[in-house]
């Protein structure tokens, strides 16, 4: 946070507007208060969320949010979903232009503040929110970007702080918390605890692999399964796509797909409908919790993990703070409830409470008027943090791991390589395609070898071998019963494996 310096700089302006600012690793949502205490979130193209995608194209011009994600269809090459991910890099390439985290921040940030200026014809006092892992380096960045994109008063705030901020004046300085912050990409979990006086961030940890984006696959295996292996055209286009309509079809799937797992918050089941087709596949609320259910757990696992690396028992926390767009997971509240015997609290909506925090924050320090009383205690990070190292799959069971995909990319054959039709009597009939779709050309009928003479079998005669030698009698038992030793061996892999993941 800003020093006692940088407060007083910005006291003049306290009577104005604020903004809060949450640069999402995916997103990117901001706050605006008037002066009469009213909150409302800026608009970008009509919604309150701007994907924080960004392209640079040709000429040099960056274009941010839908915008870049329209123009991502015929130029993916010079698309970045997820700006922030560069943050620690001096200079990176997109496409055939190089390129700094600093131009490309300063685009989203700039798309923010021309929502300001057309909404209140300036750009006011903004608190921007950054990850507690970052170091001086990337606050630096993300400042200077700031500055680029036109802000002029700017107070950087930790993320979990802003969201302690978020829930209230219940958060005392005495006290033990956990804020896990669930995105579309990944988790982060910060455990703030009480050191010299001062609520701080003492460990921090996560899972960059797991977020919203797994059930969102977890769906789509789900569609893809209940149309049947006959529309493999079409998921291998959703999955590789080459064509300026594959990229829109791909583009439209994945929302239709997070629109259907947002509207299971309120529905029993929602119809999805398969891409090119005019087939619906419904998406029960019981699939949504099964495909939740693994996230979940690795959350839980992973925040009780935190706590012991940090030295706080789950008995000892106060609350557990839920934040992120992928907060409302379903069965996370429960699992997370079930693990650490602590009920999570939830500010609404989570996908705000960043922003809604640090804004709350900026309005405590330039002791603002606010809607609800907020903690006045000093917090922030005043040493680094521990950072804890997510839990990995023990040696075995990484080997393992390995050996299995290794085998099953043997095994497998790609897509494209089939020619043949599946078997029809293990699926369902097959299914015409649709004049006028794109992505439904009929199947390729299997390519018929030239008639050839069929070669003359000649009878495999062993060779005479002596029983009473060692060698030939190793060679004949594992003539016929070498298949039965593989699957021993096979079988008691797995078995310690279990028996190493399970203890």
């Amino acid at each position: 946070m800003s020093g006692s310096s940088e407060q007083s700089a910005l006291c003049p302006a306290a009577s104005g507007p604020l903004l809060g600012v949450d640069v999402g690793l995916t997103n990117t949502v901001a706050l605006l208060r008037r002066p009469d205490g009213r909150s409302s979130p800026l608009l970008f193209d009509g919604e309150p969320v701007l994907p924080s995608g960004v392209l640079l194209d040709a000429d040099g011009t960056v274009l941010v949010g839908r915008e870049a994600e329209r123009a991502a269809a015929t130029d993916p090459h010079h698309f970045e979903p997820a700006p922030r991910r560069h943050i620690a890099e001096q200079k990176f390439r997109l496409g055939e232009r190089d390129t700094t985290p600093t131009d490309l921040l300063a685009g989203v940030l700039g798309a923010v503040a021309a929502s300001a200026i057309a909404t209140l014809g300036t750009v006011p006092p903004t608190a921007l929110t950054y990850p507690v892992r970052w170091g001086a380096a990337e606050q630096k960045t993300l400042r200077d970007a700031a500055l680029h994109a036109g802000f002029t008063d700017v107070t950087l705030i930790p993320e979990p702080v802003a969201a302690v901020a978020a829930v209230g004046a219940s958060m005392a300085v005495e006290r033990r918390l956990a804020v896990v912050d669930i995105g579309a990409r990944g988790f982060d979990v910060a455990v703030l605890a009480p050191v010299s006086g001062r609520l701080a961030v003492v460990a921090v940890g996560g899972d960059p692999t797991i977020g919203g984006r797994r059930i969102d696959a977890a769906i789509a295996a789900h569609i893809a399964a209940a149309a049947g292996r006959q529309r493999r055209d079409i998921w291998r286009a959703i999955d590789r796509p080459r064509t300026v309509d594959q990229r829109r079809a791909q583009r439209q799937f994945w929302a239709d797909v997070r629109a259907a797992k947002e509207a299971l918050d309120e529905a029993a089941f929602v119809p999805v409908s398969v891409p090119g087709t005019a087939d619906i596949v419904p998406l029960a609320r019981a699939d949504m919790e099964r495909f939740a259910g693994p996230v979940a757990d690795r959350v839980a696992r992973v925040t009780a993990r935190v706590l012991r690396e940090a030295g706080v028992k789950p008995q000892e926390l106060d609350a557990v703070v839920l934040v992120g767009g992928s907060a409302p997971l379903p069965t996370l509240w429960t699992t997370m409830r079930d693990t650490l015997g602590v009920e999570p609290v939830q500010p609404e909506p989570p996908a705000f409470a960043m922003a809604g925090g640090a804004l709350g924050r900026l309005a405590a320090d330039l002791a603002l008027p606010v809607g609800s009383p907020l903690a006045t205690a000093a917090m922030g990070v005043p040493h680094p943090p521990r950072v804890v190292p997510p839990p990995r799959l023990p040696v075995a069971g990484g080997a393992f791991t390995r050996v299995a995909k290794a085998a099953a990319r043997l095994v497998r054959r790609p897509v494209a390589e089939i020619a043949a039709p599946p078997r029809r009597a293990a699926l369902p009939g097959p299914r015409q395609p649709e004049d006028g779709l794109p992505g439904l050309s009929a199947l390729p009928a299997p390519r018929r070898a030239p008639a050839v003479p069929e070669p003359r079998r000649v009878q495999h005669v062993p060779a005479h071998r002596d029983p009473s030698q060692p060698y030939e009698r190793a060679t004949v038992a594992w003539t016929r019963f070498g298949w039965a030793l593989v699957l021993v061996a096979i079988l008691a892999v797995l078995c310690v494996a279990m028996a190493v993941l399970l203890g």
